[in-house]
């Protein structure tokens, strides 16, 4: 080294002795951190390792120490004559203080990462880990000073009152972000990871130092909150149970709506969204009595990797078709005056319901009346696109006729193809109208359905009034079952040939069984 040096010293002179040796340790540092650099980018498998971690940790002080280096090397091969005693020392504690720093942080990444966070699988947050660093280097640097170049370090502890005083109005709020941070997670109210409600602000906390906590929006939005306006605000935890979350939903309802009869609108919505947990279940509340409305409260779950608002979007949806089937309104804070009355469509809507009526075999052949009757008195029902519509096995009494729209027949729950699709002018339900019998099949709607309802109430009333409609309903449906049987039979080609006299005495038959079926379910006996 001192052959080279002196050798150097012969061949070079002034500002070249300094600057080529160091541009020489200069280039070769870039050009290793800029190895490191692309490793740390690469983001391979192993970027979770020991070794990706220690490399991290050593990107900024170790540019530091290259730098340091360059220069001690430069003072190193310059000509003594015109290199200063202050320049040597003060390099040398250049170079000092950049080695520690990397030593420093290959230390605390062993440490933290290591040892804490992968044999004892304790998560520190980064705020302490920040100020671990800072009093540790300070201390370390204070003795440094203090012991190795025996600089006297009195004059920097007696003036420490005034200098805390100083920085203390200049860095206030920076401060104030410091411990409000420290607060925070001495008594944590939140953790990585958790979805909060903090200020107005709604996301998951992505990062929590010194400084800031950092938020991410269900719209992928960075949001970044000091620390010390954290601490002045209430804060909503949402994650409460592991891997769930849990939101609020907030509706108006009529007065004219009973609570129970909201309740079971309100939850059945809930139902419909496959996202909403059904453990726990979906809870509704009666939060008070407005001016136009009542308000009701829904509380929800659903796992952790749904989207908020995309959760939130497919309830207000099914709450509102829901509502609407139901007949509940959400009214408006405002009163309305009509002065012109809208034109009565009533006549053209019964002539649409006819029309409808007359293509439901069991009902066409009623007169006219009646059929009236029957179509002043439908209900419409709006159904969304993958409602279930009835359920196989359950109990109901409702017929149903499609107005607009599609549904899907399932015979099995689990089944993803249909066995059926019906559209505009067909119908369904017929069987549990008449005789209450359970529900055979599955129907959901395959686009937004408008269904006309009938009901039990007003098929027993007109059934009551006239007594013989009975006999004419059961012969159409025990005719449709008999040419259902007969088409099956020419399908599967089967030997079996049956004559019209045989024929017209088991459909008698069946009527007759059909007919005490409805006359003892609308006890017209």
């Amino acid at each position: 080294m001192d052959v080279s040096t002196t050798l150097w010293k012969s061949l070079a002179s002034g500002w070249v002795a300094f600057l080529l040796p160091s541009l020489l340790v200069l280039i070769g540092g870039i050009i290793f951190f800029r190895w490191v650099s692309r490793s740390l980018q690469a983001r391979t498998a192993g970027e979770d390792s020991l070794w990706f971690k220690l490399l991290a940790a050593i990107q900024m002080p170790g540019h530091l120490l290259i730098v340091t280096l360059a220069f001690r090397v430069g003072l190193e091969y310059a000509d003594p004559a015109k290199v200063s005693r202050q320049w040597v020392l003060g390099g040398n504690l250049l170079l000092s203080f950049a080695g520690a720093l990397v030593v420093g942080e290959i230390m605390f990444a062993l440490l933290i990462d290591y040892y804490l966070r992968r044999r004892h699988e304790t998560e520190v947050p980064s705020i302490f880990q920040q100020l671990l660093k800072v009093i540790v280097y300070g201390l370390l640097g204070l003795s440094f000073l203090s012991t190795t170049y025996r600089i006297d370090i009195t004059p920097l502890l007696t003036t420490s009152a005034v200098f805390t005083m100083v920085i203390g109005l200049a860095l206030q709020d920076v401060l104030g972000n410091l411990f409000s941070g420290i607060s925070v997670h001495i008594s944590p109210p939140f953790k990585i990871g958790d979805w909060i409600k903090v200020g107005g602000h709604f996301g998951r906390v992505t990062e929590s130092n010194w400084r800031a906590t950092t938020l991410r929006s269900p719209e992928r939005d960075i949001i970044i909150l000091p620390n010390n306006e954290i601490a002045k605000k209430d804060i909503v935890n949402m994650s409460q149970r592991p891997g769930l979350l849990y939101n609020d939903f907030v509706i108006g309802i009529s007065y004219e709506a009973s609570p129970d009869q909201v309740r079971r609108a309100l939850l059945g919505a809930c139902s419909q969204v496959k996202e909403i947990c059904r453990n726990p279940a979906p809870r509704v509340f009666m939060d008070g009595f407005q001016d136009f409305s009542i308000t009701y409260h829904i509380r929800y779950w659903f796992k952790d990797g749904h989207s908020p608002k995309s959760v939130r979007d497919q309830l207000t949806s099914r709450i509102w078709y829901r509502l609407k089937r139901d007949g509940i309104t959400i009214p408006f804070p405002i009163r309305e005056v009509n002065i012109h009355p809208e034109k009565d469509k009533k006549a053209e809507q019964i002539d649409r319901r006819l029309a409808l009526l007359s293509q439901v075999d069991f009902l066409r052949d009623l007169e006219r009346p009646n059929r009236v009757f029957l179509a002043d008195r439908l209900k419409e029902f709006w159904y969304e696109a993958g409602e279930t519509i009835v359920q196989k096995g359950s109990t109901g009494t409702d017929f149903f006729i499609i107005d607009r729209g599609r549904v899907a027949v399932f015979l099995d729950d689990e089944a993803t193809s249909p066995v059926a699709e019906l559209g505009s002018g067909q119908f369904f339900g017929e069987m549990s109208l008449l005789t209450g019998e359970p529900r055979t099949a599955t129907v959901r709607a395959e686009e937004e359905t408008l269904l006309l309802v009938l009901g039990q109430e007003t098929m027993s009333h007109l059934l009551r009034d006239n007594p013989e409609l009975a006999t004419l309903l059961s012969r159409v449906l025990a005719e449709r079952s008999a040419r259902n049987q007969m088409v099956q039979a020419s399908s599967e080609a089967t030997s079996l040939s049956i004559d019209e006299v045989e024929a017209e005495r088991r459909t008698s038959q069946a009527s007759n069984l059909l007919l005490d079926r409805i006359r003892r379910f609308f006890r017209l006996m």
